[in-house]
């Protein structure tokens, strides 16, 4: 998977144009012109972003069961996909979360600043129960990969000193 916005055969192709763009005549007018247009041009994937779709809400038990009851699960109904997803069903978070929280308002060593304890809980739990990138859990924690990184490894130094 590329880490940078711009491929290879990107680079390769601009490398192509500037090679052409030196090769023109910088007196003529015309060609001046073309000569800018061709430098814009092999500048185009220096300034391609490569971005990150986080989510509008962060994890939280409440967020879960207003979700699971949205697809019609109440009352004594437990949720399979929140098991899956966290190793444990709604009522069984309720009783882990306390036990694993930090306590609220922290920051990680790089500044993510998480309000809630149960958040970082929530990450902690989801991040264990899956093998994907963190890239795939950035809409759903509502969190980019650097945070999720981070709270993961400030979680397990939490439980390991608790």
């Amino acid at each position: 998977m590329p880490t940078r916005s711009a491929f290879a055969a990107d680079l390769d192709d601009s490398a192509l144009v500037l090679e052409l763009a030196k090769q023109m005549d910088s007196d003529d007018s015309e060609d001046e012109e073309m000569q800018e247009y061709l430098l814009l041009s092999a500048c185009e994937p220096a300034l391609k972003r490569l971005r990150q779709e986080i989510g509008k809400e962060k994890l939280s038990i409440s967020r879960l069961r207003r979700e699971a009851e949205a697809l019609g699960i109440e009352g004594d109904d437990m949720s399979w996909n929140v098991y899956s997803r966290f190793g444990f069903h709604l009522d069984g978070l309720e009783v882990v979360v306390p036990l694993l929280n930090p306590g609220d308002d922290f920051l990680t060593r790089n500044g993510h600043w998480f309000e809630f304890g149960e958040e970082a809980v929530l990450v902690l739990l989801r991040r264990f129960r899956t093998t994907d990138p963190l890239l795939a859990l950035t809409k759903e924690t509502g969190r980019n990969i650097s945070a999720i990184s981070e709270i993961v490894q400030y979680m397990v130094e939490h439980i390991h000193v608790k």
